[in-house]
């Protein structure tokens, strides 16, 4: 897993990188509901909501956005 830190303010903003928990889709996306720019970047990438989801403490006063999609959604998209 990879930090992600907002260049200009220098503000840790999330994670990415490889996990694969058992029985989640292949690509997901955990957004803030209120951040619309990576809402649509997320569906301009292919994923499509699935529900929202909570982290577990000290993150747990946030609901997020689950938005995801399998390995052929993945595979098919356009431009790969």
């Amino acid at each position: 897993m990879f930090s992600v830190i907002e260049k200009a303010t220098g503000q840790w903003i999330g994670r990415v990188g490889p996990l694969q928990p058992e029985g989640w889709p292949e690509v997901i996306h955990l957004i803030d509901p209120a951040n619309e720019p990576f809402r649509r970047l997320a569906g301009r990438l292919g994923s499509a909501p699935r529900g929202t989801v909570q982290l577990p403490a000290p993150f747990s006063a946030t609901d997020l956005e689950v938005s995801a999609q399998d390995r052929v959604t993945w595979r098919a998209r356009p431009g790969r």
